[in-house]
Parts: structure tokens; C-alpha cells; sequence
């Protein structure tokens, strides 16, 4: 069965292949109950267990998970469950019975599956009385969310488990970073918990980055993270878990007595010590308990992250990677690490400088070839040949830089990356259109001083904005999101209506100069607008997108310095 909607395609795959426990015991020998496999535009492989009633004996395996330590810990707790697609995460809170259950699910094909079509197979879960159900973002959903919950338990990360490379440079999340979780804690009862679980795959890093941010989190809360971090690991998963107060003896005992019953390996608690690790699933050496104690006792930290092979460090939502791993400086040991192999290499983040070398040389093919071909010699004086061709890169590299920031800040205001693109670019091109157009009747005269003004102006705004940011989108996150989109293009407008006067006054000025330079100002444009689009993404991957919304803001400003390949600022446009 294949279903589909405007964000997403799903597909209900029925196979006795589909055996979906992640990280379940070896010690549990029965077969695992009915299950039907569903992906998720092709990548993400979940299942949907069918099951009689709470009771039901094929529901034993949910015990057999390190995930169900968790509710060990916290007895019949009020849950709140991130993204659980599947179900299997809302299977386990019903079957532990879980006071309240609370749902934040993006993907409305998800629950409108679960709810309808194989309503029966599941039992009618998301018709369960003390489960609630709310459809948006996230970040949205738990920025609305007023309630305090005894356990909140992440979606299991990697679906492909251990065949995939585990190296998403590209997508963003906004789930995994300081912000979020920072949010997410504060969602804590006094004795609450967090539960996160990861396929291992080693060498270790997303499981690691996951314990960074948390520890930063907790630190700036003033508490010490030794004592609120617990870890366990199965022949395949591990499983993390973070409580808002320090975890007591009490806790602990539960924790190694769940850990030897099902043959599960101690990675961390306060007060472990080497021999209790690496004892059912070995590996040469405790490798997770020796990196997780680093984290946690290293002074600096910020040392073990320069120095470990992948990027560990905490990301923020002004760099949303969690999944940017890769480190410029330790690429020969990382593909060593990696048995010898590149794919890992072009599914991360270093696809992208491969991008834009090959963007500029079509670029220069498609673009500048023509050009050199084709256009007769260029007039003297050079010097101002070569101001033209500043101006119009500048201006093209600005608006680019502009465009790529604001479509992935407003992913998280929007909910969804379609949602982003479209409005944001709707927004800009309508506000850029109408600017270009009215520029004639604004600037009228004097064409480079005027012009040189605008860009200033131009660059301050772009300045504010990013100040203005998280005061506009903290207040708005919660609303719904039709108003959202109207607030969108509220807020781009008198960016984008500025952003439209730079392009069109730079043609006329050079008009007015020398007509036969306006195509090659057209094609520097168009160059610069192909080749920055891919250089936006790599500069956000070491610096933030913070960093690119400043240089497209000094891309402006720089290019009022390059207006000097008119001598007719004076005359007036006609």
C-alpha cells in the first residue's frame, strides 16, 4: 500500500522479513508478533505491530528492549513521545501503562495511516483514550505544549540501523540542538526523564554528539551532567538517558539489575567503574565507556572535541547539523576508519565542495564561455571593466547568501522544508519584483548616489533582521500556521522590496556608460548567483548561518565601492 500527501510519500511494505526491535536481547527466543514495515519517501524503514489488547503475550519483546528501562524508572509515568511514527514507541508507553500518553507527530500521513487504514491491524491505537495526538513540528508543538511530562522519550535515530553510514551532513534538524533540548528539559517533572536511543555505528559519534549537547544544556541549568547521565548498550543499540535530578542509588540498582538480567552492557552511570563494562557484547576494548567518561571528565572539553576524529560538538539552530560529522583536517584517518570506503564521504557533508567546483566550472561553460566567444572587445578603460564585474557579483553572491539564510531559519518557523521554500521564495521574488520596478520612480536622479545609499541601507537592514530574529520567531512559533505564512511574507517584504533595487539600477547605470556590457554583467550575475547558492551551504557548515546572513549583508556594503564604472550618476533614467 502507498499513500502520499504534500510533504511525503509512505509505503506499507508486508514481508516476513519485516522484524522490527531495536536493540532486543539475544536472550528473547519467541517470534516477534505480526508486523507490517512502512517507509518514508523511500529511507526511513519503521513497523506497525499488530497486537490483541494490553495483555496480549506476543507484546513480551517490548521487555526485552533497553528502551524499556525507562519505564522501570519511571512508573506509570506521563509520556510524551517525539515522532513516534510507527507506533512501536506509543506500543511500549501502553503496554507499561503510561498514565498519559501525548503524541507530536509531523507528518499527518503518519496518524491519518494509523487511524484509518490499518486501524485494525494495530489495534486502534491512536484511538486509545489516554492517548492524545497533536500533528506539527516538533519545535511548534513543544513551544505550545504547557504541560510537564515524567518521561519524554526521542525518536530512535538512523533507521537504517547498521547499514547505513550514519552521515547526514546535509539535513538540518532542529530537534537535536541546544535550543531544543534546552526547551525539552525544561517540559521535565522534577524526577522526569529523557530517553534516547541509537543503532551503533561505529566509530562512535552521533550517540556522542547527543551526550555534548546534553551536557552543555545541563550546564548552563548549574548542574553537574556526571550525575544525570545513565547509558546502556545491546548488541546493536545504545541507549541514553537523561533525568532532570541526579539519578539516586535507587535508580542505579534498577539500572544493573535490568542490565544483567537481559544481558545488557553497562556504559555509564555516576559512579562506574571499568570492570562493569564490556562484559555480554565485547568489543577489544569498553570503547563507549571510555569516550562517554572523557566527555564527561575532560578538562578542557573543548580539547577532546579538536581532537577526536569526528565533529562532536554541540549544534545549535544557527548550525542545525547533527549529522555533520566530518572533520576537513582528518579526512585521510576518517576514510581509514571507515574501512577504505568514499560513499560515507559523499553522502556527508563533503559532497558539497565537490558541488561547487563543479558548479564553477559549468558556470564558466555555460556562462562565461559565450561570452568570451561571442562578445566583441572590451572597451577601456579596464579598470572599470573590472568594477562592473565586482558590482554585479557581489550583489548576485548577497542575495543568495539572503535567499539560502532565510529559507533555513524559517524551516523550523514553518514547520517542514517545503513549506520554507516556497513561501520564502514566494516572498522574496514578489517583494524583489515590485522593489525593481518601483526603483526607477525612487531613485529618479543622481542613479550612483542614490544607489550607494540603498545599499547601505540595504546592509543595515540585513543587520536588524538578524537581531530582530529570535525575538520574531520565539513570539510566533506556537501560532497556526496559515498565519505563519502571512506573517512570513509580512517579514521578508521590506527586505526583499530593498533587495530589488541593487540588480536593475546597476543596468541602468551601466546603459547609460555602455550598453555592449550589460550581457556580461547579466552572465556575471547569473554566475555568481549559481556558484554562491552552493558556497551559502559550505560557509554554514563551518560558521553558521549567522555568518552568511553577515556576509550577505557585507556583500551589499562592498558593493557601493564598486560603482565607479559609471561617470553618469547624474543623469536621470530614460
Amino acid at each position: 500500500m502507498t499513500t502520499w500527501n504534500a510533504i511525503s510519500r509512505i509505503d506499507v511494505i508486508d514481508s516476513p522479513a519485516v522484524r522490527f526491535a531495536p536493540g532486543l536481547s539475544l536472550l528473547y527466543t519467541k517470534a516477534l508478533p505480526s508486523q507490517l514495515g512502512v517507509s518514508v519517501d523511500g529511507e526511513e524503514l519503521v513497523a506497525i505491530t499488530s497486537f490483541k489488547g494490553p495483555k496480549d503475550p506476543s507484546l513480551e519483546f517490548l521487555s526485552f528492549l533497553p528502551s524499556s528501562l525507562a519505564y522501570l524508572l519511571s512508573q506509570k509515568p506521563e509520556v510524551l513521545l517525539i515522532e513516534p511514527k510507527g507506533g512501536l514507541d506509543i506500543l511500549s508507553a501502553f503496554y507499561f501503562d503510561a498514565r498519559k500518553i501525548r503524541v507530536i507527530e509531523s507528518n499527518p500521513l503518519f496518524v491519518k495511516t494509523l487511524r484509518n487504514e490499518l486501524a485494525n491491524f494495530s489495534n486502534h491505537l491512536y484511538h486509545k483514550k489516554n492517548i492524545t495526538v497533536q500533528i506539527a513540528n516538533n519545535r511548534s508543538a513543544l513551544k505550545k505544549e504547557k504541560g510537564i511530562f515524567d518521561l519524554i522519550v526521542f525518536p530512535l535515530t538512523e533507521v537504517f540501523g547498521s547499514s547505513g553510514t550514519g552521515l547526514f551532513g546535509f539535513r538540518e534538524n532542529y530537534l537535536y540542538t541546544v535550543e531544543s533540548f534546552s526547551s525539552i528539559l525544561n517540559r521535565l517533572s522534577p524526577e522526569g526523564l529523557i530517553s534516547m536511543n541509537f543503532y551503533l555505528l561505529p566509530p562512535p559519534r552521533q550517540e556522542l554528539k547527543a551526550i555534548t549537547t546534553w551536557i552543555e544544556v545541563l550546564e548552563k541549568q548549574d548542574k553537574n551532567p556526571s550525575r544525570h547521565i545513565i547509558a546502556l548498550r545491546s548488541w546493536g543499540t545504545i541507549s541514553i538517558f537523561i533525568k532532570n535530578s541526579p539519578f539516586e542509588k535507587k535508580d542505579i540498582h534498577i539500572l544493573k539489575s535490568f542490565a544483567e538480567k537481559y544481558c545488557f552492557d553497562l556504559v555509564y552511570y555516576p559512579g562506574i567503574i571499568p570492570e562493569e563494562a564490556n562484559i555480554w557484547n565485547k568489543f577489544d576494548n569498553p570503547i563507549y565507556f571510555n569516550l562517554i567518561t572523557q566527555i564527561l571528565y575532560s578538562s578542557p572539553r573543548k580539547e577532546f572535541y579538536k581532537n577526536y576524529l569526528f565533529r562532536i560538538s554541540p549544534p545549535s539552530d544557527n548550525r542545525p547539523f547533527f549529522f555533520n560529522f566530518f572533520k576537513l583536517n582528518k579526512i585521510k584517518t576518517t576514510y581509514f576508519a571507515l574501512g577504505k570506503k568514499w560513499l560515507p564521504f559523499l553522502q556527508g557533508e563533503l559532497l558539497i565542495p565537490l558541488l561547487f567546483i563543479q558548479s564553477v566550472m559549468i558556470a564558466i561553460l555555460m556562462i562565461g564561455l559565450p561570452l568570451l566567444v561571442f562578445q566583441k572587445k572590451v572597451q577601456k578603460p579596464e579598470r572599470k571593466y573590472m568594477r562592473t564585474f565586482g558590482y554585479f557579483c557581489l550583489i548576485g553572491m548577497a542575495y543568495m547568501f539572503i535567499e539560502i539564510t532565510l529559507i533555513q531559519k524559517f524551516i523550523l518557523f514553518l514547520e517542514h522544508p517545503l513549506y520554507s521554500i516556497s513561501i520564502v521564495i514566494f516572498s522574496l521574488l514578489f517583494s524583489s519584483s515590485l522593489g525593481s520596478f518601483f526603483s526607477a520612480y525612487i531613485l529618479k536622479v543622481n542613479l550612483a548616489k542614490n544607489l550607494r545609499f540603498i545599499l547601505l541601507i540595504c546592509s543595515v537592514v540585513i543587520v536588524s533582521y538578524l537581531l530582530i530574529w529570535p525575538i520574531f520567531s520565539n513570539l510566533f512559533l506556537g501560532f497556526s500556521l496559515y498565519f505563519k505564512f502571512f506573517l512570513t511574507f509580512v517579514f521578508i517584504f521590506p527586505l526583499g522590496f530593498l533587495m530589488g533595487f541593487p540588480f536593475p539600477t546597476g543596468i541602468r547605470l551601466l546603459k547609460n556608460f555602455n550598453k555592449k556590457w550589460i550581457s556580461w554583467a547579466w552572465a556575471t550575475n547569473a554566475f555568481s548567483s549559481v556558484v554562491n547558492s552552493i558556497l551559502a551551504l559550505f560557509i554554514a557548515f563551518l560558521g553558521g548561518y549567522n555568518l552568511v546572513w553577515m556576509l550577505g549583508a557585507c556583500g551589499y556594503l562592498f558593493a557601493s565601492f564598486f560603482l565607479g564604472f559609471s561617470n553618469h550618476g547624474h543623469k536621470a533614467n530614460t
